[in-house]
This record gives structure tokens, sequence and C-alpha cells, in this order.
């Protein structure tokens, strides 16, 4: 199955973007996405969380956030992975599908700068941003998404604190493994 991050979804009446967090008892860093997603400039979006029958305290963190452009989706059994991810691109109203990892983080300019790449065109079905895979160094900014797991290819091909272009991003999503959601 192919992961795609930047999922087109013709449907001008609703919000530019949908950013989906797949979860399971990731807890300890869930919050830190959320908030990454809610601290973004660009307000038009809705988040969606589906969380996937955690045994943790994800539904206790998620009822403490206070936003009306988060909905919460506790399944009552988990469907693995894809199948929550699928939920939630079927749930998206946007434009656009941001599959945002429960352990990652967002720069607070993400969608605006993604919006402002692709504009009103039409043709435009995957979007790629460079990622940032290690400790986030201070001072980075940029069209930057900071990874606290190493990405899903040979770590041999990656050095501790590197940036990968937003078209190698790209090219790693089509060509191999599913890569690093949500910098494509």
């Amino acid at each position: 199955v192919c992961n795609p991050v930047l999922l087109h979804i013709s449907m001008s009446q609703y919000p530019y973007f949908t950013i989906g967090i797949p979860t399971y008892n990731r807890v300890a860093f869930l919050r830190e996405a959320i908030n990454s997603a809610l601290s973004q400039t660009n307000p038009d979006f809705e988040l969606i969380i589906s969380d996937n029958a955690s045994t943790d305290d994800t539904p206790a963190v998620v009822a403490s956030i206070k936003d009306d452009r988060l909905r919460y989706v506790r399944q009552p059994a988990n469907l693995g992975a894809v199948k929550n991810i699928n939920f939630l691109i079927n749930e998206a109203r946007g434009r656009f599908f941001v599959l945002h990892q429960d352990d990652d983080l967002l720069h607070p300019e993400f969608l605006f700068r993604c919006q402002q790449g692709v504009g009103e065109r039409s043709d435009v079905s995957l979007f790629a941003t460079g990622v940032y895979s290690g400790s986030k160094p201070e001072g980075v900014l940029g069209e930057t998404i900071y990874l606290r797991d190493p990405p899903w290819f040979p770590v041999s091909r990656l050095q501790t604190a590197t940036e990968i272009s937003g078209v190698d991003a790209a090219v790693m999503q089509l060509f191999s493994l599913p890569f690093v959601p949500p910098g494509v």
C-alpha cells in the first residue's frame, strides 16, 4: 500500500488540509505531536486523531486538549496500522491529507509553506518538503519536519542530524518502503 501523505481530495468547501494522526500506545509523544499540529500558522485545517484501541492514557491526554479543530475517534478494536491510516483518509474533509505520525513534530509553518508550494493548482497530488532526522539542533528552521525515530530505510544511509531534500524524500516515498510522513 502506498503511503500518500499529501493526498488530493476535491472538496473545496472544506479545510485546505486535514492532518491525520494514527496512534497506538504512544502517549509519551502524542501531546507534543498534537501541539505541533495545532500550533500551525496556517489555520485552514482540521486535525483527526484515530486511536487504535490504545491501552495507555491516550484518551485522557486527547480529552485534555480543547480545540475545535480536533476530532478524536477511538477504535473499538485494533485495526492494524494500514487500516487505521485508511480510516483517517476516509474521514478527511480537507483538500489535502497530511499523515502526521504520533511521535513526530511539525514545524509551525509546515502547512503555510505547503500551501504556498501547492497554491491553487489542481494538478498536484503529492508535495514534499525537506525532512530532518535526529535531535533538533538549535537554530535549524525552514521547511523541516523533526523526527525522533529513524526513517524506515537502512540507517547506514543516514547519519545523525541529517536533512533530506523534498525531492529526495518524494523519490524515496515513491520507490522504496514508506518513508517519512509528514514530509511527503
